[in-house]
């Protein structure tokens, strides 16, 4: 059981899940920013590559989808259990 959050109202703590799908979600993101927008463009400074990828967010943000959890929280918490004492 989580008992450090209590003190900490603060905080917002977010659980990921326990495989690396969810890395290969952002990795997914910047490949495909690096297919559009940077591959195979020479910039001649470095402003100009930010501009790039600035426009690129913009452009992505017109049309946000909401990213939705496979497992359920008690799942997730469940496997939080079974860490041993010393990770937690």
């Amino acid at each position: 059981m989580l008992v450090w959050p209590s003190p900490h109202p603060r905080w917002t703590f977010y659980f990921v899940p326990t495989s690396a799908s969810w890395l290969n979600a952002v990795e997914k993101f910047f490949s495909g920013m690096t297919r559009q927008c940077i591959r195979m463009v020479a910039f001649a400074q470095f402003a100009d590559l930010r501009t790039a990828m600035s426009a690129r967010l913009v452009e992505h943000n017109v049309g946000p989808k909401l990213f939705v959890w496979a497992k359920p929280a008690e799942e997730v918490l469940a496997t939080l259990n079974r860490v041993p004492a010393a990770f937690v």
